[in-house]
């Protein structure tokens, strides 16, 4: 066995008994300068264990320590809100490594924190004000970053996530964190939206982070039944996204997309978040689908468009080199990485 090996195999196994396995490890947590012959050296082992703890979200002495069991770095209070799991969470890995990126997205924004209306009617009226016809998820976006709120994709989570969206206050500011692999804008506007409604009811404390595994808009628990309420009335002001057929046949996709927009543009709501609630409340998912793909263009990816902002409204120069870029690696796709990124590219939830 190679002087190598006999270092790294006990670290990679170390660190898939935390749920951060070998192929995660090499791709992600590692800088890129790095092959697992540098162990040799202790130098670059040292600067490489440096490296994951910081990365991941790691205790750094328990990394250093090579008899000891990893442990995550402490974040604060983790609350875990799922239909059947409420209360303290045991801190995963997906919540760890939002944390480290919340905390360098908080260091590297300028823009002060401004708090949010307590009310979601307040802040519908405030981005309306602005001329938009309906509430969007790239209006809500840009409001929340006006605020001084960071809002983050995490586009390379350790598996599983196991989480549509959390919020976590770093130094009294609170941040966003998406994680539901969907596209479309329509699927992550009433999650970004109930993450707001946490903001804004004042859910979150600081160096507290609060993460909902599965939205429900359902849910009795009163946090999330607050959060839910805020974010209807942010999308909706009333929760009418009600309408349907006179004939007593359900609409084909070409037909919900122009009824949604036809209703969307009368009653200021968003054309895909009234076809995703058509399609829930009728058990009509797949013509919800399709209508999407009219109503939003296929080069209209939700990811890309939190990306946008976050390159728009950070300082590079407030953080490290390597936190930067590692900060656009997770964040965006893999052809985003970069320090100067080229930006020219680009649910079960009813009211």
């Amino acid at each position: 066995m190679t002087a190598k090996s006999k270092l790294m195999a006990p670290l990679y196994k170390r660190l898939a008994n935390v749920g951060l396995h070998k192929a995660y490890v090499r791709e992600f947590g590692f800088p890129d300068w790095w092959e697992d012959g540098y162990a040799a050296e202790a130098g670059h082992f040292y600067e490489a264990k440096l490296t994951l703890s910081r990365r991941l979200g790691l205790e750094l002495g328990s990394v250093l320590a090579d008899d000891q069991p990893i442990r995550f770095r402490d974040i604060g209070n983790c609350r875990f809100k799922a239909k059947r799991n409420k209360g303290l969470c045991q801190q995963g890995p997906a919540q760890s490594l939002a944390r480290t990126l919340a905390e360098m997205a908080a260091v590297a924004v300028a823009t002060p924190y401004r708090p949010l209306p307590s009310t979601g009617l307040t802040l519908r009226e405030d981005i309306l004000s602005e001329r938009h016809p309906w509430v969007d998820f790239e209006g809500l976006l840009t409001y929340l970053w006006a605020h001084g709120i960071p809002v983050l994709f995490l586009s390379n989570p350790p598996p599983p996530a196991g989480m549509d969206g959390m919020v976590t206050m770093v130094r009294g500011r609170p941040v966003v964190v998406l994680a539901r692999k969907d596209k479309s804008c329509a699927w992550q506007l009433f999650i970004l939206a109930h993450e707001v409604g946490h903001i804004a009811l004042g859910h979150v404390r600081d160096n507290e982070t609060l993460t909902d595994n599965k939205i429900d808009k359902l849910d009795k628990d009163p946090e999330e039944a607050g959060a839910n309420h805020v974010a209807i009335e942010i999308i909706t002001a009333n929760g009418n996204t009600a309408f349907g057929t006179t004939t007593g046949r359900w609409f084909s996709a070409e037909q919900l997309a122009h009824e949604a927009m036809r209703y969307g543009a009368e009653h200021h709501i968003d054309p895909g978040h009234i076809a995703l609630n058509y399609g829930n409340a009728n058990e009509q998912m797949p013509a919800a689908r399709a209508a999407l793909k009219i109503i939003e263009p296929d080069y209209v990816r939700a990811q890309d468009i939190i990306f946008r902002r976050l390159v728009e409204n950070i300082d590079p120069d407030r953080l490290p080199e390597d936190s930067y870029d590692f900060l656009m690696r997770m964040c965006g796709s893999a052809n985003q990485g970069s320090r100067n990124p080229d930006l020219e590219g680009g649910f079960s939830i009813t009211t």
